[in-house]
């Protein structure tokens, strides 16, 4: 038996845990792990077990280490910077042709 074909045992609170605080949805998700969004909702209920190949997979998709979807529960107090990222990038987008418009304002005075 191929060791990617051992059964994952995920806790289901760290599984969700893990897409929520990625901002990625079920479908989409589903998508990226070619399976359906049901069978992802399953592994989120602890309803079925996910092979270690799709948890390897989806720790990839989440942009956690396997270990990570591994622990007992989700962890508190945990911050991830996604979200920030994202904002400053679309900000920054903003900013700089604003500060350019700025700066030939104040060459041409």
């Amino acid at each position: 038996m191929n060791s990617g074909d051992h059964p994952a045992h995920l806790t289901p609170s760290v599984i969700r845990w893990a897409r929520k605080t990625e901002w990625i949805t079920v479908g989409r998700a589903a998508r990226a792990l070619g399976v359906m969004p049901e069978t992802l909702r399953s592994w989120e209920r602890g309803e079925s077990t996910m092979r270690i190949s799709c948890a390897r997979e989806m720790a990839r998709l989440y942009r956690r280490p396997l270990a990570a979807l591994m622990l007992p529960s989700p962890p508190r107090g945990f911050w991830h910077w996604a979200p920030f990222r994202w904002w400053r990038r679309k900000f920054f987008r903003r900013l700089v042709p604003i500060c350019k418009n700025i700066v030939e304002e104040w060459d041409d005075e």
